[in-house]
């Protein structure tokens, strides 16, 4: 019995083992390889992997190395117009005012005290992201085959990888309001508050959300012949600067000048005019709302559910009214634009249809192919911000890795 016992520890020990070579191996290919290649060929290891009964620490090693490829992918941005500017204002050459938005300046000061160069700055924000968003979604999926999707799905999604640094403080707010709806779906309340207070003072666009704890409001979003009407209106009527700015002063209500300034910012003809690369928005804003609509009845009265296909709606709405002005619904919407491969996941795993992988899996051929798409996109030079110096094709790990002392 003591020999038979100790031979079936030897051979969990052993397998155990195994994980280590596999890791060994997987941090060499990623090496050699472009950033692209490497991103899907992790995904691909931790599909294999997810059966595997001494998987568990390959798994969140292949986690920790897809949140580190994807966010040196991230960081291959050119030093151009807001990026320019935040490193200007992070190297003190230039003092730029944020209001409320203390998050931000918060961590460049940490970030200061420490020598931290700004690209390894901008870095260690985008990593961190991914290692949360990575953390919750393997504690909302398990090792799964749905995890492995929404994680890969998220790696490659170009809104998310072009949007990143560009919006940075958008993007740290993101991540506090993913927290919160985590903390308000598992009810802790008091938990949500304080997120979504850190997601306002890093970016306040994060405000328009707050309505998420008034109950009535996210039964009336989540309904379904409500979403499809209000959805239907924001198609046929979409709202442009000069309705807005009429029907306050119709009122008699003036804006406050920075809300005034930033619409007019907006608005400009300049930007107008740069808005060509963020089209497929729309496509993958709506695609989640869809499942989200999609969903049977129980499912969609499940509290969590109702909360972020309500989110999903409002959004959807904010992008439909103000098409006409695409960077400002593109800015009011960007919460689920970043997120809708993982809110599209999250519906789709709880269909009740023996057929939802063939769903899932339509979905993510969708996704690379855009992610191939955008790539060629880029290397032609047709986006507005051209990654990698247009060779995103072929740009590697350690071109990565040397673009953090730049």
């Amino acid at each position: 019995m003591y020999s038979c016992m100790s031979a079936e520890k030897v051979i969990e020990l052993n397998r155990s083992f195994l994980s280590a070579p596999l890791v060994v191996f997987s941090v060499i290919l990623i090496s050699v390889l472009p950033i692209t290649i490497s991103l899907l060929f992790l995904g691909v290891i931790a599909f294999f992997s997810v059966d595997r009964k001494d998987s568990g620490a390959l798994f969140i090693s292949l986690l920790f190395l897809q949140g580190l490829v994807a966010a040196l992918l991230s960081n291959s941005y050119p030093i151009t117009s807001d990026i320019e500017s935040y490193r200007e204002y992070y190297n003190k050459i230039v003092d730029l005012t944020f209001g409320i938005e203390i998050i931000y300046p918060t961590l460049v000061s940490i970030a200061r005290g420490g020598d931290i160069p700004f690209n390894v700055f901008t870095f260690l924000v985008s990593m961190v992201g991914y290692c949360i968003i990575f953390f919750i979604v393997y504690k909302m999926f398990g090792r799964s085959y749905f995890a492995v999707i929404a994680i890969l799905l998220i790696s490659v999604f170009p809104i998310l990888i072009y949007r990143q640094v560009f919006l940075i403080r958008q993007y740290i707010g993101a991540i506090f309001f993913f927290l919160c709806l985590v903390s308000l779906w598992q009810n802790k309340r008091q938990l949500s508050l304080i997120f979504m207070v850190l997601s306002v003072l890093s970016h306040f666009s994060y405000v328009i959300f707050a309505w998420i704890y008034i109950q009535r409001i996210v039964n009336l979003l989540s309904h379904r012949r409500v979403s499809t009407i209000l959805l239907l209106a924001a198609v046929l009527f979409p709202f442009s600067i000069d309705d807005i700015l009429s029907f306050l002063s119709f009122v008699g209500f003036d804006l406050p000048y920075v809300i005034a300034r930033k619409i007019s910012y907006y608005s400009g003809e300049v930007l107008a005019a740069s808005v060509s690369v963020f089209k497929p928005i729309y496509i993958f804003s709506l695609l989640p709302l869809l499942m989200f609509l999609c969903l049977d009845e129980g499912s969609r009265a499940e509290r969590g559910n109702k909360i972020l296909g309500a989110i999903t709606l409002f959004s959807c709405i904010l992008l439909m009214f103000f098409r006409d002005v695409s960077i400002l619904s593109g800015r009011l919407a960007f919460f689920l634009s970043i997120f809708s491969p993982l809110i599209a996941c999250i519906f789709i795993n709880q269909y009740k249809i023996h057929n939802r992988q063939i769903v899932v899996s339509g979905y993510t051929l969708l996704v690379v192919v855009y992610f191939v798409a955008w790539v060629n996109q880029n290397d032609l030079g047709l986006t507005s911000l051209v990654l990698a110096d247009g060779d995103l094709a072929g740009f590697s790990v350690s071109e990565g890795l040397m673009n953090l002392t730049r």
